[in-house]
């Protein structure tokens, strides 16, 4: 281990991981998914960490782990209030 919050993924885990990123952004834009995340708390928290876990797995095999962290965050934080 060296250190490093990141996995290594290859290039299918990569679009694996990105493939998920896009879903749950696009189930996310759904007016009857967004009306069940709202009253399903558990939900809504499984879903949004999903989607900043994807963001950082891919972000973070391009650079250090605490900088994908944070921009990993900030997408996320800017796609929920679009949303």
């Amino acid at each position: 281990m060296d250190n490093s919050f990141i996995l290594c993924l290859d290039t299918l885990g990569i679009i694996v991981c990105a493939i998920i990123a896009i879903g749950v952004i696009l189930l996310r834009l759904n007016k009857k998914v967004r009306d069940y995340l709202k009253k399903h708390l558990v939900a809504d928290a499984f879903v949004g960490t999903l989607l900043v876990i994807t963001i950082w797995f891919i972000c973070g095999q391009f650079m250090i782990w605490w900088l994908a962290a944070i921009i990993a965050l900030v997408v996320t934080f800017c796609i929920d209030r679009k949303i």
